[in-house]
């Protein structure tokens, strides 16, 4: 018989009170061919692939809409401990920032610290009047959405509060005097100024 066979045949006796007789079936199916059993494999695998795509693009879209809440932990408010004076600086969007100066007597050159990317300048208080004792300016800003900052964190916002931070800086020192220190995700905004305006030196701090 052929791989796959059915039987159908019916045999019934000479009729009697109850009955009785038996049945078998018989019939012959064409198995599948290898060309269609590939077929149907292909579109399991389409189906699937499809189906993971789906599933890539979604979790991508969700990612990319908390990706700040996965970057940036800010503190909000505070205060700075120790030496210097708290300024008011400006960004080109008009978003109020804290920032701590601490200026050195006969200092030629200025320190411009970016922080990480959680707490505050009030958390790194210690570590202010540190970077104090190197005879230097030090100008520390607190990004938008952070400390006393107005705003919310962002890539985009992060470069242009350093950018006021630069502009504030270099109007007192010249930009080959200037040193700027990235803490971490300060890396950032610090790189990014170290390639697009004239700085003295640059400095990447990271944990």
């Amino acid at each position: 018989l052929h791989p796959r066979t059915e039987l159908n045949c019916c045999k019934r006796a000479k009729p009697r009170p109850q009955g009785w007789g038996f049945c078998v079936n018989l019939r012959l199916v064409a198995a599948p061919r290898s060309s269609e059993m590939t077929t149907g494999r292909r579109a399991v695998a389409l189906k699937l692939a499809g189906k993971l795509l789906f599933a890539y693009i979604v979790f991508g879209v969700v990612l990319m809409s908390f990706q700040d809440r996965l970057i940036f932990f800010p503190t909000r408010g505070g205060h700075v401990a120790g030496p210097g004076i708290d300024l008011t600086l400006h960004a080109r969007d008009g978003t109020a920032l804290h920032a701590r100066y601490i200026e050195q007597a006969g200092a030629q050159h200025t320190l411009l610290y970016f922080h990480g990317n959680a707490g505050n300048l009030e958390n790194r208080s210690e570590l202010l009047e540190l970077f104090a004792d190197f005879g230097a300016n030090l100008l520390a800003l607190e990004y938008r959405g952070y400390g006393q900052s107005e705003g919310d964190p962002s890539e985009a916002g992060l470069y242009l509060d350093a950018r006021a931070a630069y502009d504030w800086a270099v109007a007192r020192v010249p930009a080959t005097k200037l040193v700027l220190l990235g803490e971490s995700l300060g890396g950032g905004p610090a790189c990014e100024l170290a390639s697009t305006r004239e700085v003295g030196a640059l400095v990447l701090v990271s944990a």
